[in-house]
């Protein structure tokens, strides 16, 4: 575990087998640490809570410009290309900044590209690539979003594997979920410009709610050719943050 810390500039190769919470560089990230300019490669294998680069996150904990490669497997639930599960309680000012993951992810449940489970995060100019493999709350960039978690400027090219497609499955997300009403567990969350390109018909943008959001996500299928002028259109920066992409059927890259 790692709590009020900071993990700079590491690269970690690593095949882990682990029995709980697992992750290619950390287990368990608390307080106020922070992952930062750090890349992970290799597999990653635990129980619940398993991530590329950390298996959970929580608190005021952020992980910034770091990356992962290395697939991922949960033999229960919640496993994510980058992290596993993320729990943050002030409704969006910590979170993933400017990080991606690469690798492929496989659990039975809260599966995300990205991240499996977010709970009162913020995921900010970030992407994810690798394939998504599960049977329920599945979606290519986060299994799960809950307690008014924002998604912002991000996008997901993974594919979803699936045996049976489900009503909490989603092309972006797989479950917006929410509490108890009136509850702050019945926030909606707030997601904008972001995209993605899984194009099954059979599946919503995002299970579970779905249509029903209040907060008009801003969500969007990638063209199957494309520009800068696609991205820029929705306010990405493509001069600072972001790469143009190389081609017409490539998408942007983080500098």
């Amino acid at each position: 575990a790692s709590n009020d810390g900071m993990l700079l500039n590491t690269y970690s190769h690593v095949y882990l087998n682990g029995q709980g919470i697992s992750g290619g560089m950390v287990g368990l990230l608390k307080g106020k640490g922070i992952v930062q300019n750090c890349y992970a490669k290799g597999e990653v294998k635990g129980r619940q809570s398993v991530g590329g680069l950390v298996g959970a996150a929580q608190a005021e904990s952020q992980i910034v410009n770091s990356q992962s490669s290395a697939s991922v497997l949960a033999t229960s639930s919640y496993a994510g290309g980058l992290v596993g599960v993320f729990n943050n309680y002030d409704y969006g000012t910590m979170g993933i900044f400017r990080s991606y993951s690469t690798g492929s992810v496989i659990a039975s449940k809260g599966v995300g590209g990205l991240v499996g489970y977010i709970q009162g995060g913020t995921i900010q100019n970030s992407y994810a690539t690798g394939s998504v493999q599960g049977e329920d709350y599945v979606g290519s960039l986060v299994g799960i979003s809950s307690m008014a978690s924002r998604i912002h400027n991000s996008y997901s090219s993974s594919k979803i594997i699936t045996s049976t497609i489900t009503d909490k499955m989603g092309k972006i997300i797989g479950c917006e979920q929410r509490g108890i009403p009136s509850s702050d567990a019945s926030i909606p969350g707030i997601y904008q410009a972001s995209f993605y390109t899984e194009d099954d018909a059979s599946l919503q943008e995002m299970g579970c709610l779905g249509s029903t959001l209040g907060n008009s996500p801003e969500l969007n299928l990638i063209p199957a050719t494309t520009s800068g002028q696609t991205f820029t259109d929705k306010g990405w920066d493509l001069t600072k943050i972001w790469q143009e992409p190389v081609s017409s059927t490539t998408y942007p890259l983080l500098r």
